[in-house]
């Protein structure tokens, strides 16, 4: 068992490549999901050189001791504070040193022959920088990130601020429109997959430089799709590899501020990303159409017994923290 310190900030490292696929993972308090996510990993990529590498945010649960004594062969970066998605991930792509890097959730299960149809993926087309997996929750059904557009401006006013996305009968319309128009049985180029499950060229993350390391919660995978696409590289999206997600296990446990601070992500999106002038769109949307529609979404959800209290005031909370434009 490798046991590595944790950092306070790491630099982009770039060893030469020793084995095909480093694997990193970063965790906070899913101790079962992540025992699951490692032996399914164990079972499926014995054919190809790997090492896996596990960050973890200070977890109050048996992460650490239960990684350490059962899982010997993992790559241990034991973190002394919460750090983040993006800059956890940063800390294990620093000491990565396969060809490839294998982005991975916790909360995840890699079926049979998933990481070998990535890899074959990514050797067959060198115009290719990014692959990801058809991605089913643990119900089986297909989750639309796994491929999808990166975000719009009109996405934003249709399906976030208007819920058109949500409406019975037109909802899958826009859906389909604005959010995913591909077909899930198809491999092809798309625009954007799901940072649960994304394999990239260790060459490519190098030069990209990682995860933006500002986002609060979220952003940081489409981000990198983006950056990949300015560099010239393809997003690809893999009928052929399946994985399942459960996910938001680690951001369910603080539901309300995962959801407002991912409002904020999306904004810093479009100023790192397309312009300062469409981040104040994107504000302005949110605090002024968004915000007032989920307040009366709570009260007449609540008296008409559609919501319970309970849920009736996490949405109230939800549209007080938008319209605040606070961090939570």
């Amino acid at each position: 068992m490798s046991q590595l310190p944790s950092h306070q900030a790491v630099h982009m490292l770039s060893p030469a490549p020793a084995i095909q696929v480093s694997i990193v993972i970063v965790s906070w308090n899913v101790i079962a999901y992540l025992q699951q996510c490692l032996d399914s990993i164990a079972a499926t990529i014995v054919s190809i050189s790997h090492e896996v590498i596990i960050v973890d945010n200070l977890s109050s649960d048996e992460t650490v001791a239960v990684v350490t004594s059962r899982y010997p062969w993992v790559k241990l970066i034991a973190n002394q504070e919460n750090v983040g998605f993006a800059r956890g991930n940063n800390q294990g792509f620093a000491v990565a040193t396969g060809e490839y890097v294998l982005i991975l959730n916790p909360d995840t299960i890699v079926h049979e022959g998933a990481i070998q149809a990535m890899l074959a993926v990514l050797k067959s087309n060198p115009a290719i920088g990014i692959v990801g997996p058809y991605t089913v929750d643990g119900t089986g059904g297909s989750q639309y990130t796994c491929a999808r557009r990166l975000p719009t401006l009109k996405e934003a006013f249709f399906c976030d601020a208007l819920r058109l996305c949500k409406f019975p009968r037109i909802g899958s319309f826009f859906h389909h429109w604005l959010k995913s128009p591909y077909d899930y049985a198809v491999s092809q180029e798309v625009e954007a997959i799901s940072g649960s499950c994304m394999m990239i060229e260790r060459a490519l993350l190098l030069e990209i430089g990682g995860f933006g390391e500002d986002y609060i919660h979220g952003g940081e995978d489409i981000e990198l799709c983006y950056k990949a696409r300015q560099c010239g590289r393809q997003v690809y999206y893999a009928a052929t590899a399946q994985l399942t997600h459960f996910g938001g296990r680690s951001s369910h446990q603080v539901s309300i501020r995962t959801a407002i601070n991912a409002r904020l992500s999306q904004a810093d999106y479009f100023r790192r990303n397309i312009s300062v002038r469409q981040a104040a769109y994107f504000i302005l949307m949110a605090r002024y159409i968004e915000s007032p529609i989920t307040i009366l979404i709570a009260v007449f959800g609540f008296l008409l017994g559609k919501l319970s209290l309970q849920h009736a005031n996490n949405r109230l909370a939800y549209a007080r923290a938008v319209y605040r434009w606070n961090k939570l």
